[in-house]
């Protein structure tokens, strides 16, 4: 009865990381994390999983913090099958985020698929006391009880998924198998099994579980109704419940075409791919409904941001955050109208006050010519407004880009000046010493990386490409070790 969801909830978590970034740099969307992370997605949806997985840690390179990125590289390696590596990518991700939800279901069932069962439920109840209105965790956490015959616990599990979402059948569906099976309480199944029935009547399933449980209490003419009714629906004994890859795949095309609950259509296909992980239709429905699950996210921002608008046409952020929406839905033309309203705004802010430090960073951002841009940063750091260190690191980028190797380094040595305990500037350092062919710059750059944050594998990946480049190829290796123990892939 095992559902794995490993992909969180997308709306309003989505949301708010938009409207915290709250912008695209028209300077360098060519290599951006939100570029990067589309990209992936994109991969994903196409089944390029191992390509997807390098674009997301495109993504983690440029933004180390970016949680998100990091939950969906964790979500593609299970695809795979790469539970370690998945487990690695969840852990980092609640390190930046711990409520968030999906790294935090994603890490329990990494545990439960490595065979680490104690693990496995202590994440369980951590996922569940992080976000406790989640109907999906608690359904997460009943399966995985049943699963090592903690029937009771079990029922309680989903007792609280009921509660939270008590219209979905599967809950009222999976609360009867095990009372049923498990723990002889029949009356108590065939009520259950009654719900899952009134919500879903084409449920075969449940009028199958239905049937049995009547059988049970020797009640044979409504049990024998209950079956004739599962078979009319396509119920088969020619393969068990939980091994019906035909009826996981029906159950999904049902709860995503007809109920629109795509979170739970994606668990159904999830299901299917665990029986038959080379079954095409499986596959290619699940990438279709991630797809979908992207596109309400981003429709989402653009209601929010549309409310938003309507109650302060002069929001700035919320034209941001349109602009980002619109982008991502494929309309370049009225994202780009959304960001030049967003730079008139910040143009005039500047001009009623042009000390407003915050007002030229994202003046900054959103200016397409290099050139203004540059300035713009740079009057960040004059006023040493509060991003004076992100202005930096991104006016070096543009430096780096325009071949200005030199003032480049000078921008990061500056940011690393005022923020040296700032991991993201070593990291911009150590990626232009190496590119330049530095390499003993960039290893001392990685070596600082790797001492400010010890567990970040793609540090270790870095200073062992470093080292290998200065033909220190046995010190590389153990870095390379080191980062592949610590999850890295590639």
């Amino acid at each position: 009865m095992k559902r794995n969801n490993k992909l969180a909830k997308a709306g309003f978590v989505i949301v708010l990381m938009a409207l915290a970034v709250l912008c695209i740099s028209a300077v360098a969307q060519e290599n951006t994390t939100s570029g990067w992370y589309k990209k992936g997605i994109e991969l994903a949806k196409n089944g390029s999983y191992e390509d997807a997985v390098k674009a997301y840690e495109k993504a983690i390179e440029i933004e180390p913090q970016n949680a998100w990125a990091w939950q969906n590289k964790g979500a593609t390696l299970q695809l795979l099958g790469r539970y370690d590596d998945a487990l690695a990518s969840f852990n980092r991700a609640l390190e930046i985020d711990p409520k968030l939800v999906g790294s935090a279901s994603g890490k329990a069932s990494a545990l439960n698929a490595l065979g680490k069962k104690d693990e496995a439920l202590s994440a369980y109840d951590e996922a569940a006391k992080a976000n406790p209105d989640e109907a999906y965790i608690w359904i997460d956490r009943g399966n995985f009880l049943a699963e090592q015959g903690d029937y009771e616990g079990a029922i309680e599990a989903f007792d609280r998924a009921a509660e939270i979402a008590p219209e979905d059948p599967f809950i009222w569906e999976s609360r009867g198998t095990i009372l049923a099976q498990h723990l002889g309480k029949y009356d108590e199944a065939i009520n259950a099994y009654g719900k899952a029935i009134n919500i879903d009547p084409n449920n075969a399933y449940a009028w199958k579980g239905k049937g049995d449980a009547l059988k049970a209490l020797g009640q044979n003419s409504e049990a024998n109704t209950s079956f004739a009714k599962a078979k009319e629906l396509g119920y088969s004994d020619s393969a068990p419940m939980q091994e019906n890859i035909d009826y996981w795949i029906t159950k999904g095309d049902d709860l995503a075409l007809n109920k629109s609950n795509n979170q739970e259509a994606l668990a159904a296909y999830e299901k299917a791919i665990q029986i038959d992980p080379e079954n095409m239709g499986a596959w290619d429905r699940k990438a279709l409904v991630l797809e979908v699950l992207s596109q309400q996210a981003y429709r989402k921002i653009l209601n929010l941001s549309e409310m938003k608008l309507a109650k302060n046409p002069q929001d700035v952020r919320a034209w941001q955050a349109y602009a980002v929406a619109l982008a991502s839905l494929g309309m370049q033309e009225e994202s780009n109208q959304s960001l030049k309203k967003a730079l008139e705004i910040y143009d005039q802010e500047i001009k009623d006050n042009p000390k407003n430090a915050t007002a030229w960073f994202y003046k900054a951002e959103l200016t397409a010519n290099r050139t203004e841009a540059i300035s713009a940063y740079e009057k960040v750091v004059e006023l040493n407004g509060s991003m004076k260190v992100e202005a930096l690191i991104t006016k070096g980028n543009i430096l780096f880009n325009l071949g200005k190797s030199d003032e480049a380094i000078a921008a990061i040595d500056k940011a690393i000046q005022l923020d040296p305990k700032n991991f993201r500037v070593w990291e911009e350092k150590a990626l232009d010493y190496y590119v330049f062919g530095i390499y003993n710059e960039s290893l001392a750059a990685y070596e600082k990386m790797t001492e400010l944050e010890p567990k970040n594998a793609l540090a270790w990946k870095g200073k062992g490409d470093a080292l290998k480049a200065l033909g220190r190829q046995a010190e590389a290796d153990v870095a390379f070790t080191k980062a592949k123990d610590l999850g890295y892939q590639g």
